[in-house]
């Protein structure tokens, strides 16, 4: 009776966490609820499975957010979402991040995507093995960039995908 309980009450909630984040009126309430989304995830993942998909269309546009915070907390809501998501978010998401990197808008965001590449590495390095050989490319080409802390982006990029993939 106390695992439907929890069901219900994340269910319930999820609705209310995605639109609180994708609002982006309060800031304070989107790092908020990035934040409750993220420990969520982490504890009940498997339990969210329904709403797995909204999480990610919610989670996306908010990796462009003019707030570093917000992307930051994004990045790590995504970490916990590739534990337990499906084949198909999970290349949905890989998908939309080779296709931001290879957009490049700007160095600030090129940033953010390899940060969150590197993110998902860490957490579920066995399922981003199979992209390698797109995002790779890639993040070499971001090291000629004149700019140190995209290189080191790069770097702890590169580094988890030895460690983890």
């Amino acid at each position: 009776a106390g695992s439907t309980m929890t069901a219900n009450v994340c269910k319930k909630i999820t609705a209310q966490l995605t639109g609180a984040i994708g609002k982006q009126e309060d800031v304070s309430v989107q790092l908020e609820a990035l934040d409750i989304l993220s420990d969520m995830l982490s504890r009940l993942g498997g339990t969210l499975y329904s709403f797995h998909s909204s999480i990610l269309s919610c989670l996306l546009p908010q990796l462009t957010s003019p707030r570093l915070a917000v992307r930051k907390r994004a990045i790590i809501a995504l970490g916990h979402l590739v534990l337990t998501c499906s084949g198909n978010i999970f290349s949905e998401l890989t998908e939309h991040l080779l296709a931001e990197l290879k957009r490049n808008e700007s160095t600030s965001t090129t940033r953010t995507y390899i940060q969150c590449v590197a993110g998902i590495s860490r957490q579920a390095g066995h399922r981003i093995g199979e992209h390698l050989e797109k995002i790779i490319p890639l993040i070499v080409q971001y090291c000629n960039v004149e700019d140190d802390e995209l290189r080191e982006y790069c770097f702890q990029a590169f580094e988890s995908f030895v460690r983890r993939c």
